[in-house]
């Protein structure tokens, strides 16, 4: 049978423009390019029995389903029954080269057929200096649509067409009860969640036996569950169903391959230095004394934890590279930033892969009749980069038999470096803990005083 063929170009605010804007790649385009391809696209009809394209066949076009079934079949049976408006029918049909099946309409369908070179390789709107997403206006972000608000997230958008698939197909749809615990502090990482509806609680123990303090509330269309995938930690919070909730959930090996991989992007220390200085802001998010110890010149320290508060210092229209002391928690911030739409990379390997010349380090080897004395010092020159504890060893008389000798106390200098940045940032997190806990005792006081008077 024959497809029948509408001459006219879609209009953006038609219906049919409406619901094609919300497929992929359309919905993450720039509202001008999208005008253009209007002009360029028309919806088709097809009857019941239409075959749409076959199995071999080495055609480039591709088909979105507008409305009605198509079935994926091969030779003997069908595989799959696309429907308009479901997960599958958001993305171009079964468009693998050359076809690895057949497209028959299971029903009269609209569809709409497009030259896959239109849409291969939008152009990118930098007019607000975000050049590694793009906006899409004409979708009414408070629709209740879930797909729609995944879809044209930050994150997403910088996913091919290929994952956003597998992503979509890959999402388990669970339901939890008010009160049902959904993930529990200090357990493995196991799965990424988006709410599709109802809401839920953060809350963390600061000790074993200490009460719960309440961090956050999340409703429809917010995530949870990425930061201790990335970072490869136990869950750093617990989090609680506070009505009956619809949640969808990626398993972590999922989330590293389809999202992960894809969303947070590495550098070298060597192409940082590459980069126009003014054109980049690089962020430490270590904690303040690891910062202090050894940074990159010109750098600024946000630790990782206080990052949410302080995201509207931060200039959008620079590249932020992001630097903590292995790349771990890097990569957590990087997640965070790039949801937040900043254009951002993560210094593969952190501060571990940065040459001893190219930082201002202050924790010092020094020598004291053979002892060996850990000490902390401002850099004796301001403004540059002096490491002591070469100057102090180049000081000392050796032979060849002291060198192997010498190489030991540096790697030991290295050794209790890092662990002192560690127990430093471990010391940060339990008095943050404590200050919170501080805080909601004293509310609870305020509270009980206030019912001792009422009363």
């Amino acid at each position: 049978m024959n497809c029948k063929n509408y001459l006219m170009a879609i209009d953006p605010k038609s219906e049919d423009g409406v619901a094609v804007r919300k497929l992929t790649p359309f919905n993450t385009i720039p509202s001008s390019y999208f005008q253009t391809l209007c002009e360029e696209m028309t919806v088709e009809h097809a009857e019941q029995g239409t075959v749409l394209f076959k199995l071999g066949e080495e055609t480039t076009d591709r088909f979105y389903l507008v409305s009605g079934s198509v079935g994926l079949q091969s030779v003997e049976f069908v595989v799959e029954t696309i429907s308009a408006g479901g997960r599958s029918s958001q993305f171009p049909l079964a468009h693998q080269i050359p076809r690895k099946i057949n497209a028959i309409a299971k029903n009269d369908i609209r569809y709409l057929r497009i030259a896959a070179d239109l849409i291969k390789q939008p152009p990118i709107d930098n007019s607000e200096g975000e050049s590694s997403f793009m906006i899409t206006d004409e979708i009414d972000e408070n629709d209740g649509d879930w797909m729609t608000q995944l879809l044209t997230s930050p994150v997403f958008r910088h996913l091919p067409a290929a994952n956003l698939q597998n992503i979509l197909m890959g999402f388990q749809d669970i339901s939890v009860k008010e009160g049902e615990l959904i993930v529990g502090q200090d357990q493995p990482a196991d799965y990424y969640f988006i709410i599709k509806s109802g809401s839920c609680i953060l809350t963390r123990k600061p000790a074993p036996n200490a009460k719960e303090i309440t961090l956050a509330r999340l409703g429809a269309n917010d995530s949870f569950g990425e930061e201790a995938i990335i970072s490869g930690n136990l869950r750093n919070v617990s989090v609680t169903a506070l009505t009956d909730m619809e949640l969808l959930r990626m398993d972590k090996d999922r989330f590293v391959s389809l999202i992960q991989k894809e969303v947070v992007r590495y550098t070298s220390y060597q192409k940082i230095q590459q980069e126009e200085s003014e054109n980049i802001l690089v962020l430490d998010v270590r904690s303040p004394d690891a910062y202090k110890l050894r940074h990159v010149e010109n750098s600024i320290n946000i630790p990782l934890f206080s990052l949410r508060m302080q995201l509207k210092s931060l200039n959008r229209k620079k590249k932020i590279i992001v630097i903590c002391q292995d790349g771990n928690e890097s990569s957590v911030a990087a997640f965070l930033l790039t949801k937040n739409k900043f254009n951002v990379a993560v210094l593969e390997g952190g501060i571990n892969s940065v040459p001893d010349d190219s930082t201002n380090e202050t924790a010092v080897f020094e020598l004291d009749d053979g002892q060996e004395i850990l000490s902390v010092q401002e850099p004796i020159i301001s403004g540059q980069s002096v490491d002591q504890s070469e100057f102090i060893l180049d000081e000392v008389e050796t032979d060849d038999d002291s060198i192997d000798s010498i190489d030991e106390l540096r790697k030991k200098n290295k050794e209790l470096t890092d662990k002192y940045a560690n127990l430093l940032q471990e010391k940060e997190q339990v008095e943050k803990d404590y200050r919170i806990l501080q805080r909601q005792t004293e509310k609870l006081k305020a509270v009980l005083q206030k019912l001792k008077v009422e009363g």
